[in-house]
């Protein structure tokens, strides 16, 4: 499996998973960049997974499906029932899965940022969106800390050397902050 991170807006990451063949977008904020990731990956989309709703996660879905042949828009199924993600047509709940270029995804319910936030993991990748970044954390919006906290505690389980795709590119702030806050701490 192979995972492209495409730079989108001022810093967030959209991914491309390719695998036998087939490729995907992982939380697509803006189409343009996916698009030339495709083109210079030479292999068509047709699938796209949404780790929540916020608009720079899906802000690209639409201008995709309109130059690619997209199949799947998947989402949470919390996300489905409430008609927050354009075009979505299946939707994922806790422990769901799916077969992807021979590969299976599970899905994993994560609220806390949003209530509908879910993440996937395939082949030691975790596509974690809004709720777990490098050195830190996403803000609660909709959802309650317990749940974070708890939805944290899920990510905790995944083993040590998964490698963690998260939807912004904070690790630099997050880092200053725990300076602040635990400023003895060499780790």
């Amino acid at each position: 499996m192979q995972v492209i991170p495409v730079p989108c807006l001022s810093d967030n990451y959209a991914y491309l998973v390719i695998q036998n063949g087939r490729a995907a977008v992982v939380d697509p904020s803006d189409a343009d960049p996916v698009l030339r990731a495709i083109d210079q990956a030479r292999i068509p989309l047709s699938e796209i997974w949404l780790t929540h709703h916020h608009w720079d996660h899906v802000g690209g879905i639409e201008s995709l499906v309109e130059e690619c042949p997209i199949e799947q828009i998947r989402g949470s199924t919390y996300d489905a029932d409430h008609r927050r993600i354009p075009g979505q047509n299946e939707a994922l709940g806790d422990g769901s899965a799916f077969d992807f270029g021979g590969s299976e995804v599970e899905v994993i319910e994560i609220p806390g940022h949003t209530l509908g936030a879910i993440a996937f993991v395939t082949e030691g990748n975790l596509f974690s969106g809004d709720t777990l970044f490098i050195a830190g954390c996403g803000r609660v919006f909709e959802g309650t800390m317990e749940m974070m906290s708890q939805s944290l505690a899920k990510l905790r389980s995944l083993p040590a050397d998964t490698k963690i795709w998260c939807g912004h590119e904070y690790t630099v702030n997050n880092l200053r902050f725990a300076k602040t806050i635990e400023p003895d701490n060499a780790e």
